[in-house]
Parts: C-alpha cells; sequence; structure tokens
C-alpha cells in the first residue's frame, strides 16, 4: 500500500461530520440561549415601562402637593381630611386609569399634605398595583 492511500483512508476515518445527535444537542443549546435572551429583553422592557409610570406618579402627586402647600394657610385648613380623584385622562403613561389621594392633617399651626398616585402596571405575568407618595409639610407663617 503507498503512503498517500494510507493516510487517506485515516483522513476518512477522522472526518465523519456532525452525526444526529450533535445536531439535536447543539440545535437545543441555540434554543434555550435565544430564548433566555428574549426573556430578558422583555423584562427590561417591562422595567423600563415601570420606572416610567414611577416616574409619572411621583410628577403628579409632587404637583398636587404643591398646588394645596401654595395656597393660603386658611384655605388650606377648609381643605378635606382626605379626598380622592381619578388621574386626569390627559396623562398619557396611565392608560388603564389610577387615583390621586390627598390628605390635609392639621396640627397646631402645620399643616402635613400628604399625596397617594395609585396605578395598575400592567407586567407580564399579570396585573400589578403600584403608588408613589410625596408629603411636605406647610407652616402658618402668618400667626395673630
Amino acid at each position: 500500500m503507498s503512503e498517500s492511500s494510507v493516510d487517506e483512508a485515516k483522513r476518512n476515518e477522522t472526518a465523519r461530520g456532525f452525526t444526529l445527535v450533535e445536531a439535536i444537542i447543539a440545535s437545543l443549546i441555540v434554543t434555550i440561549t435565544v430564548g433566555m435572551l428574549y426573556a430578558a429583553i422583555m423584562s427590561m422592557q417591562s422595567a423600563i415601562v415601570l420606572s416610567a409610570d414611577s416616574m409619572e406618579a411621583q410628577t403628579l402627586a409632587f404637583d398636587e402637593a404643591l398646588v394645596l402647600f401654595h395656597m393660603p394657610y386658611e384655605d388650606l385648613l377648609d381643605q378635606p381630611a382626605t379626598a380622592t380623584r381619578t388621574v386626569p385622562p390627559t396623562c398619557g403613561l396611565f392608560p388603564q386609569g389610577g387615583t390621586i389621594r390627598t390628605s390635609v392633617l392639621q396640627g397646631s399651626n402645620v399643616c402635613d399634605i400628604i399625596v397617594r398616585v395609585d396605578w395598575t402596571h400592567r407586567a407580564l405575568g399579570g396585573s400589578v398595583s403600584a403608588f408613589e407618595s410625596y408629603s411636605v409639610q406647610r407652616y402658618n407663617t402668618l400667626r395673630p
């Protein structure tokens, strides 16, 4: 036998290619990797939407607290202890709605203003109730 035919026979023995089991395992690994990547992307998107909703709720709570804070002190005393209203429909980040709850707690020469915004966040696994709150104290600087 010539030397070239021996080398060719060895090469034919080792150059078998992929077996069916190797191809199935490789496709399974690729499928699992793509599935994990998709789940990570969807989770990040949900976190971004929740963060945007949270920022919008903080802004609404802050704005409502400032409206009450800048009222004359006598008018602030006339406010109901608690009030609830719905989030305005012009608020683009709450398409499913929400509520704004305000509380004015009166003390001696001070009022605590507490604002809480509740909304429903739609997550991957269903709906999640979330809220943001903001509080500030208003002192009576014009005491008699």
